[in-house]
């Protein structure tokens, strides 16, 4: 415990982000104190990330309700990736609310945009057709041509396929 301690005051010293997060690394991975690791990730909430590691504390403490509260925090209030929040939220509400687990599938398949992530949108959707009609309207807006070609194959319309093909020659 001594030596981690002298590490966190080493670390202090510098103060750079980097070492601030490896305090909180420490703090709840190595000392097992979860309220100074609360204490300092709470200076440090500016990206989906930041938002996305308290969530999981709080998933991994058994406090389910407040981890989603977080995340839809970090939905609002984050910076960059916000895929990782959209899954942890999606998870909670797939089995209690399923307007805002297809809201949260949705935003899923907007962040990244693929095959997999239109798979899972068309399983789980009530209305397949809607979303396919959705997900497509999207992709071709955004000219994902390559996924769309995916999407194609695996939904057997080759015709697409070598539409897209012919076009980009």
């Amino acid at each position: 415990k001594e030596d981690w301690l002298h590490i966190i005051k080493r670390l202090r010293e510098k103060d750079g982000s980097w070492e601030r997060k490896l305090i909180m690394d420490i703090y709840r991975n190595h000392l097992n104190d979860k309220e100074k690791y609360l204490e300092e990730r709470m200076k440090e909430l500016e990206y989906g990330m930041d938002y996305y590691d308290l969530a999981n504390f709080y998933k991994e403490n058994g406090e389910e309700e407040k981890a989603v509260e977080i995340a839809q925090e970090g939905v609002v209030r984050g910076k960059g990736r916000k895929i990782d929040l959209y899954e942890l939220i999606f998870e909670y509400f797939k089995e209690r609310d399923y307007e805002k687990a297809l809201k949260y599938l949705r935003k899923i398949f907007q962040e990244k945009m693929s095959l997999d992530n239109y798979k899972r949108l068309i399983v789980f959707s009530r209305e397949k057709e809607m979303e396919s009609d959705w997900a497509l309207s999207l992709l071709k807006k955004e000219k994902e041509w390559g996924v769309l070609a995916q999407i194609d194959l695996y939904e057997g319309r080759y015709e697409n396929v070598l539409k897209y093909i012919m076009d980009e020659s």
